[in-house]
């Protein structure tokens, strides 16, 4: 679920409203990956980061910008090792996904926009208001019916906690990523980071106890080209004329297009309780954001 700021005061193009339909429904996808491909969250994300970052390397070299691809000046380096972040907020979700669903997982990352506003409050010292403070308050509630129980043992209690750290991690990955896309190239962020998230678990590629087959490596490769840096391409493109309080509440329908993807290829029906979770999440995250376009 990207953060950006979109540009233009005139009203969304009907093409840039397909596009983030598009990408988000993609965002939502992707966590069917974690089912479908036989080997655990690190090795998963080490394939799908390395084909990302290939893919974004090629777009920009066929673009005419192969001089974008090395990163510029001592932020950009800095911003490197947010790979490390990216690897662990990709390893959180697909461990949400098989620890418990699909559906599980994706509810319990989509409060990252309420955590990214507990963090930036945190950071100004600041209190959020009463809007933002009953929005975390109905996230919460949202994250707590999902689980039928608050016992570590129940598979979806662990899910839920996995999903929450992903979308932790997240949160904190758009807080620190942003004052360095504002002054460089996101693309050239995006790759990097890819790159240092592929070479950082590479080891539990290398490592498995089997060679991947040649469907494992087209799913994996499926996975980072389209499902990651294709979604991205979409989601950077449809901002241009969208505006980011539109695109950020288009982006609480993110479980909604990953449950309805679950349900069709793995025939994994989401509870009534993580339907409601859902509800309620997608409810704060409005809130929070009428709030603040108010």
């Amino acid at each position: 679920m990207p953060v950006s700021a979109a540009s233009g005061d005139g009203g969304p193009r009907p093409r840039d409203l397909v596009r983030l339909h598009l990408a988000v429904a993609g965002f939502g996808f992707a966590g069917v990956f974690g089912k479908l491909i036989g080997f655990g969250p690190a090795a998963i994300v080490a394939g799908r980061a390395a084909f990302a970052a290939l893919a974004i390397a090629l777009a920009l070299v066929l673009g005419g910008r192969a001089g974008a691809i090395l990163p510029r000046g001592g932020r950009e380096r800095f911003g490197l090792g947010l790979g490390l972040l990216l690897a662990v907020h990709w390893w959180t979700f697909f461990q949400a996904v098989q620890v418990a669903t699909v559906g599980i997982a994706l509810v319990s990352f989509s409060t990252a926009p309420i955590l990214l506003l507990a963090m930036e409050a945190l950071r100004r010292r600041r209190w959020p208001g009463l809007r933002p403070a009953l929005a975390s308050l109905l996230a919460l509630v949202g994250v707590l019916v999902i689980a039928p129980s608050l016992r570590w043992s129940d598979a979806s209690v662990r899910g839920m906690a996995w999903g929450m750290a992903s979308g932790g991690t997240y949160a904190l990955l758009v807080l620190l990523n942003r004052p360095l896309v504002a002054e460089g190239s996101p693309w050239r962020l995006a790759l990097w980071q890819n790159a240092v998230a592929a070479l950082v678990l590479s080891p539990a590629l290398v490592s498995l106890p089997r060679r991947p087959a040649l469907g494992e490596w087209g799913l994996m490769a499926l996975l980072g080209v389209v499902f990651t840096a294709g979604t991205h391409g979409l989601f950077l493109r449809s901002i241009r004329t969208v505006k980011a309080h539109l695109a950020v509440l288009t982006c609480t329908l993110e479980p909604a297009y990953g449950m309805a993807a679950a349900a069709v290829i793995l025939g994994e029906r989401p509870a009534a309780r993580t339907l409601l979770g859902a509800a309620l999440i997608a409810a704060a995250v409005v809130m929070e954001h009428r709030g603040e376009a108010g």
